[in-house]
Parts: structure tokens; sequence; C-alpha cells
């Protein structure tokens, strides 16, 4: 009937460690790089092999998005389907932010750490609405609403900006090591 408060810990425990992970893996796919091909043909295949089968194509100047490397491979998306493309024929689009000096740990952090902030203080804020709700007849809803508190605001949002950190720091690592 009524969880204690150590069971109800650890259940925000894990909400906060999958919310950590599923924000890593969202934030990755959202700061994938532009490539532009540099070749008259560039053949996207099924795997990773020039072997493979072929599933489309690109012409010189077409930019693509490439989510991740594998080898000398490019993982990219053609026509809702994964495909590779070989790093050879395509030459990175930089932008402003890449020609800054810029790189590595300080771009990754600062990339993530507001994205993740936001989300998670919005995802702490609509739980704690969800868990201050009363179970009452009387009302049509069913339910009436309890009051949050400045302590609890504050609470929420110092989670939130720790978690940030965290994974702002995690980006900015794993961006840093990728500049080797």
């Amino acid at each position: 009937m009524f969880k204690s408060k150590i069971e109800n810990h650890l259940i925000l425990k894990k909400n906060i460690i999958f919310i950590f992970l599923f924000i890593l893996a969202f934030n990755g796919i959202i700061y994938s790089q532009q490539y532009a091909i540099t070749v008259e043909k560039l053949n996207v295949r099924e795997n990773p092999d020039k072997n493979s089968n072929v599933i489309g194509s690109y012409y010189v100047n077409d930019t693509v998005t490439v989510f991740s490397k594998e080898g000398s491979w490019l993982k990219i998306k053609l026509n809702n389907k994964d495909g590779f493309i070989n790093a050879k024929y395509v030459t990175k689009i930089i932008g402003k932010e890449d020609q800054n000096i810029e790189k590595g740990f300080k771009s990754g952090f600062k990339k993530v750490f507001f994205n993740s902030f936001i989300i998670l203080c919005i995802i702490f804020f609509v739980y704690n609405t969800y868990k201050k709700r009363i179970a009452d007849s009387r009302y049509k809803s069913g339910y009436r609403e309890g009051k949050i508190s400045f302590r609890e605001y504050l609470t929420y949002g110092t989670y939130s900006l720790i978690i940030s950190l965290v994974i702002g720091l995690t980006s900015g690592i794993i961006t840093w090591i990728s500049t080797f």
C-alpha cells in the first residue's frame, strides 16, 4: 500500500540513472557531424565493407549526417535505413563553432549541459507534480493536487544541476578523447 522512504529513494535512483543514460544517448544523436561528398558518385553500402550491397548513392557536394565511425567507414542514414560510406571520400563541414579554438572538452560540455539541465528540470518537476496527487473521491478527477514546497523546488533543481554536470562532464571527456 505505502512504500517506505528507502523504496522510494531506490526507485528515484533507478530513474535518475535511466534519465542520465537516455540524455547521454539522445545528445549524441543531436550533435552528429555533417560531411560533404568529394567524389562524383559515392555508393552507400549496407555494411562497412567494400563488397557489401549498395543501397543508394550520393553525389559531389551532397551533405550527409554521420552518426558514428567504424574504422574507415562512417555510419549514416539513407531513406530511414542505416548505411555506410568510406571516410576517405568525404570531408567534415566545419562550422563557426569548430573554427574556434574551443575544441575537445569545452565544446562537448557546452553542447550537452544546458539541454540536459532543462530536460531534467522538466522531468523532475512533472514527476513531483504527479507524486503529489492525493486520492480523493470528492473531486471529479478522483484526486486533488498537493502543494509543492519551495524546498522541493530547490531540491529537484539541485538534483537537475548535479546530474546535468555529470552528463556534461561525461560528454566533454568523450569529446576530448575523440580529438586524439
